[in-house]
Order: C-alpha cells, then structure tokens, then sequence
C-alpha cells in the first residue's frame, strides 16, 4: 500500500460518490510519497503535501512526524 498520489486524490475527490468514498474533503489527506525534512524551530519535522482541507483541489505540505516519533497529525488513506 502507498499513499496516492495528488493527481490521484482530486480524480477520486471529484469522484466520490461512484467511488464510493466519503469524507475526501474537510480534513488534510497527505497524499504523494515524497517527503521533505524541516529542521526549524528547533524540532526536526517531516513534512508531506496534503489535499483535501478546503475542497477536492486545495494543497499545501503538512506536518506528518515530529522529532522523528511519528506523532501524527493528519488522518491520511492508502491506495493499492
């Protein structure tokens, strides 16, 4: 299982109801595999893009560890 990617997240976002999904928007989904590490504030931070906050096409990067203990922040889904 991965996370989708964010191409993947809108397809299913703008069509979740033949899907058969529900709670796509609302919420941060961290979608894309990659990931980039922010040092600031003296916490170590692994940062993932997210979709879904405000609709089908918002993005932005989110918090997804903290300090290297896998804290999450955000609820997220697998694709197969």
């Amino acid at each position: 299982m991965r996370l989708p990617e964010p191409f993947e997240f809108k397809i299913s976002c703008t069509n979740a109801g033949a899907f058969g999904l529900n709670g796509m928007t609302g919420n941060d989904e961290w979608v894309s595999n990659e990931s980039t590490v922010d040092f600031a504030g003296g916490q170590t931070r692994i940062m993932s893009k997210v979709l879904g906050s405000s609709g089908c096409e918002f993005g932005g990067a989110g918090t997804v560890a903290v300090s290297f203990g896998f804290e999450t922040t955000a609820p997220f889904r697998c694709a197969r």
